[in-house]
């Protein structure tokens, strides 16, 4: 059994109040529904649940917040990038792939780098720049263990580029 320590009750009441400042917080913005729940007059069991979760939410989202400063601080550019492909998050992939200079890394990790540069346009279906990038790639690294990759995704690029332009000029012609 829990006992409880005096002034709970009392702690318990003013978490009951409604907040007399009216700005939304982050956690309100970033989840709206829950706020409007929360001010349609929810029971109060559903109440405590709705502010458990953000609790929990804001753990974590700061929790993440912590270990990305970390990795950029202790661990690499690259590691960060990786993450971030592994994730579909290929715009920032990009990005973090760009900030990366061969000074920043062993040359078999830069080449990586670039070839993945093109992947994430090929990813993002920029299919000009991806094969912008694989040529590139393809003409700074000739004799590298991922030409015949790159090879193949420029006919695989030109491929979906034929298509998906085909497919517009289609779907454009319909009424």
């Amino acid at each position: 059994m829990i006992k409880k320590k005096p002034g709970d009750n009392e702690k318990l009441k003013a978490d009951r109040k409604p907040a007399k400042d009216s700005t939304p917080s982050l956690l309100e913005k970033m989840y709206p529904m829950q706020n409007m729940i929360s001010r349609a007059g929810s029971s109060t069991a559903q109440q405590h649940a709705i502010n458990d979760r953000k609790g929990q939410e804001a753990g974590l989202s700061e929790d993440l917040s912590h270990r990305l400063s970390k990795l950029t601080e202790n661990g690499s550019l690259l590691d960060l990038a990786e993450c971030f492909y592994k994730l579909c998050e290929y715009n920032n992939a990009l990005q973090t792939y760009k900030l990366i200079t061969p000074t920043d890394t062993l040359l078999n990790q830069y080449i990586w780098v670039q070839y993945q540069i093109a992947n994430c346009y090929r990813n993002m279906k920029k299919y000009d720049l991806a094969l912008s990038e694989y040529q590139r790639f393809i003409n700074q690294y000739p004799n590298g263990d991922l030409i015949e990759s790159a090879k193949w995704y420029i006919d695989d690029v030109m491929w979906w580029k034929s298509w998906s332009e085909k497919n517009s000029l289609v779907s454009s012609r319909m009424p």
